[in-house]
Formats: structure tokens, C-alpha cells, sequence
């Protein structure tokens, strides 16, 4: 399989607020079922505690920030609604809970798991290919160097957004997919 790389920025110009559509019609190929995501759920280590309220995101043990998230739901393609999304502590998770971040994705991948760079994985606080399949199979068991990945980087973030901040991503950001 080859490697997909999608710029939701220029794709969101081109198409308008919903890049689903595009994408799914780009990715047919594959022959998945698709799974849409309107909003990224994390556990606490990927969120800075030195940070008030823990609205940084971490630094991994390699040196890097997080800068990308690694999305895997098996025999699906997981894909943003939208290339903005709000950013959520899992445990804290709930519809009227306001985010920790707001994130801008100006892109993202699907692959094979072992297709992923070595930028990406360092992104998201891996050293390498072996460390990421060790580390996701604590929460998704089934995955396989081989299993069809997706890698959102981040752009810029707006860390635990005000009210106003807010309503404005809620304005230009339908949340049902």
C-alpha cells in the first residue's frame, strides 16, 4: 500500500469547512470503513504538567514535543472532520467540558504503520518503529507494523481557549460528523 499525504490546508480552501467528502473519496481505494474524528482524546502524559491546568502538551523522553497525533482503529481510516480540532484529556472528556487546546492539523497521513518518518514518530515520543508498535499495542491490541495508520501534525494551538475563542471554533466548525 502506498502512502497517503493530504494538506488540509489547501484542502480546506479548496472545499470548505467539511474535508471529509474529499478525503473519503480519495481513499477508496483502500476499501475501510472510515472513522471520523471532531475532536483528539489523550491521556494525561501527553499534556505538560508544569504548565498551569496542563494545557502544554508534554515532551516526550526523546527530546521532542508533541507535535503529531498516531490514530489506529482496526480495519478503518481514521481521519479529521476538519483540519482544526479541540483536544481533550481522556478522563476529563464530556460534551459541554471545555477543550484543553484547539489545534490546527494542516496535515495528515495514512499508512502502513512502518511507512511512518522518523519525524513523525518522533512527534508523538517514539525513538522508533519497534518502541511505537510496543507502545500502542498497550491500547490497541491488534496493531502490526503492518496495520493502516494515520498521523495528524499539529500546527498552531490555542492552549486552554477563552470563552470567546471558543465560540468562535464552534462557529466555523459544525461538531457532528
Amino acid at each position: 500500500m502506498r502512502r497517503y499525504e493530504f494538506d488540509l490546508t489547501e484542502l480546506t480552501h479548496e472545499h470548505g469547512k467539511s474535508l471529509v467528502p474529499h478525503l473519503k473519496g480519495q481513499l477508496a481505494d483502500l476499501e475501510l470503513n472510515f472513522f471520523v474524528d471532531d475532536k483528539l482524546l489523550f491521556d494525561h502524559q501527553h499534556f505538560d504538567p508544569n504548565i498551569k491546568d496542563g494545557a502544554g502538551f508534554a515532551t516526550y523522553k526523546n527530546g521532542h514535543k508533541k507535535g503529531g497525533a498516531l490514530r489506529f482503529m482496526q480495519w478503518h481510516i481514521r481521519m479529521p472532520a476538519y483540519d482544526t480540532l479541540p483536544v481533550y484529556e481522556t478522563k476529563e472528556y464530556s460534551p459541554s467540558a471545555s477543550p484543553r487546546a484547539i489545534v490546527t492539523i494542516p496535515s495528515f497521513v495514512v499508512c502502513p504503520a512502518r511507512h511512518l518518518t522518523q519525524d513523525e514518530l518522533d512527534m508523538d515520543g517514539f525513538r522508533d518503529h519497534d518502541e511505537m508498535i510496543r507502545e500502542m499495542q498497550r491500547y490497541y491490541k491488534t496493531i502490526t507494523r503492518g496495520s493502516i495508520v494515520s498521523f495528524y501534525r499539529f500546527g498552531d494551538a490555542i492552549l486552554r481557549p477563552t470563552p470567546q475563542e471558543l465560540k468562535s471554533y464552534l462557529h466555523t466548525h459544525q461538531t457532528k460528523k
